[in-house]
């Protein structure tokens, strides 16, 4: 932990500033899909501002259900909003460390920390609980309250112009769909309740270790997340690849018919309100297209939601090649928009380090079979791993990623920071000193560096950085 919080300060945050009477804009906000910049899909959450300092708006986000989603900072105009604390799809806490900075009595301003390839996130479980203290008390004096406005609070109407939130009316009492979700929230909105929320979350997902990127269902609303299979085959089959660390201890299988019927209806009531957003699905868990049942399973899927036409998909290079183009253009024709492909590398070297059960050969032949079936790609490529190997030069995984991105044109591609997990083939290298321990600052190098390269071979291609921050389960480092 940094030595920025100790025990004692995590109980002395300042999150509200005093204030009389205080100001509170609760309204409805809309969360486009973040999955595709055209799309003209959202969903609503409940954003709760409390307006009483312009200089220091707390800015609480919950989904339809009254679940905490986030807990911000921001000031009366728009752009500048400093992260504290995210509650992940799955349940857990987790702390924009550096940004805590703003929660100390001396900081009468906002202090924004960010850098978009490193951002300080950490799962300080004693920090997340007096937080989520401070909303809980908050929640109870707006219904002390009773959501009308008094003396001693103001509950007002806001609106966005340009980049400046303006206070446009005064409610006398907040309108019944307001409150309703508010109570759910008060409900919800301890740290007992929302352990127990994630309760919930595991009885539905049972085996749901990596996320989607751009897919959480609670940020991104317009989609959810069905899991065809449990597992993954390739892990069942022939081993885990060298650096994964997900879905240990769960055997592959195929969900029938009837366990998928009866998921969904788990995924319907786990959603509640949060349902009537959905149009897309993320078919989970690791690679659920590779099943000869593929076809039958969207056509399940159509049936059973019917107000959903989109799905997606992780998926390996393995399954690419195990159907013809006609039976992904049968899949495409179905729904299937877009799969999330474990590339990781098309230096021939690192993917037998990283033991991928793949070549740049099998990649360029997988991708020319999605192109022809008209299905967008997304290849996701690690960056940090060219540090592991002694022979290789630093470069060449760079050069190598970045020609195949060029090449194949995804829609997009994600690069992910190397990070040993524990009980991995690498952690087990690293920790036997059979290959080095590369330090952050050396992987943050490589990291920029093989962003950069993509982008000088694929200019129009989208590239994005983050991708580390989705993943479930905390993969912790080597000390």
């Amino acid at each position: 932990m940094n030595a920025l919080w100790s025990l004692q300060d995590s109980k002395n945050l300042h999150l509200f500033r005093k204030a009389k009477p205080r100001r509170v804009a609760i309204n409805f906000a809309n969360i486009f899909d973040a999955s595709e910049n055209k799309s003209s899909l959202s969903g609503k959450i409940l954003q709760v501002r409390d307006l009483s300092n312009p200089r220091w708006n707390v800015i609480i986000n919950f989904d339809l259900e009254g679940r905490l989603l986030r807990i911000m900072l921001g000031r009366q105009t728009l752009g500048n909003e400093v992260f504290l604390l995210e509650r992940s799809f799955d349940g857990e806490f987790y702390i924009y460390q550096e940004n805590c900075i703003n929660l100390q009595d001396h900081h009468g301003e906002i202090y924004y920390y960010y850098d978009y390839y490193n951002e300080m996130v950490n799962q300080d479980l004693e920090v997340a609980r007096n937080l989520i203290d401070i909303v809980s008390l908050f929640l109870n004096e707006l219904y002390k309250h009773r959501y009308t406005s008094n003396q001693e609070i103001e509950f007002v109407v806001v609106q966005v112009k340009g980049e400046k939130i303006n206070t446009i009316s005064r409610y006398n009492r907040l309108p019944n769909e307001l409150t309703q979700i508010l109570e759910k929230a008060r409900a919800i909105s301890t740290w007992e309740g929302l352990l127990a929320e994630k309760a919930k979350f595991r009885r539905v997902y049972s085996s749901l270790d990596v996320l989607p990127p751009e897919v959480r269902p609670d940020l991104n609303p317009v989609f959810a997340i069905v899991q065809l299979s449990q597992g993954c085959w390739i892990r069942n089959n022939r081993g885990a690849c060298h650096f994964c660390a997900s879905y240990r201890g769960v055997p592959f299988r195929e969900r029938d018919s009837n366990e998928i019927i009866e998921h969904i209806n788990g995924v319907r009531d786990l959603m509640g309100k949060n349902w009537i957003n959905v149009r897309k699905i993320f078919l989970s868990d690791a690679d659920p297209l590779h099943s000869s049942n593929a076809e039958f399973y969207l056509r399940l899927l159509l049936r059973e939601i019917p107000q959903v036409r989109y799905f997606s998909s992780f998926i390996t290079t393995l399954t690419i090649l195990s159907k013809s183009v006609q039976e992904w253009t049968r899949l495409k024709n179905l729904g299937l928009q877009r799969v999330y492909w474990g590339v990781e590398s098309a230096d021939n070297l690192i993917l037998n380090l990283l033991g991928k059960p793949q070549n740049s050969t099998t990649l360029y032949r997988a991708a020319h079979r999605l192109n022809a079936a008209g299905i967008e790609f997304v290849p996701i490529v690690m960056s940090g791993v060219d540090l592991l190997s002694k022979n290789e030069s630093h470069s060449s995984h760079a050069l190598k990623t970045a020609e195949f991105i060029g090449k194949v044109r995804p829609i997009a591609v994600y690069v992910s920071k190397f990070t040993p997990v524990p009980g991995t083939f690498l952690w087990n290298m690293i920790k036997g000193r059979k290959i080095k321990n590369p330090a952050p600052q050396e992987i943050e190098i490589q990291h920029r560096l093989l962003i950069n390269t993509i982008k000088n071979y694929a200019p129009d291609v989208e590239v994005r950085g983050g991708y580390g921050l989705q993943f479930a389960i905390s993969a912790g480092g080597v000390a």
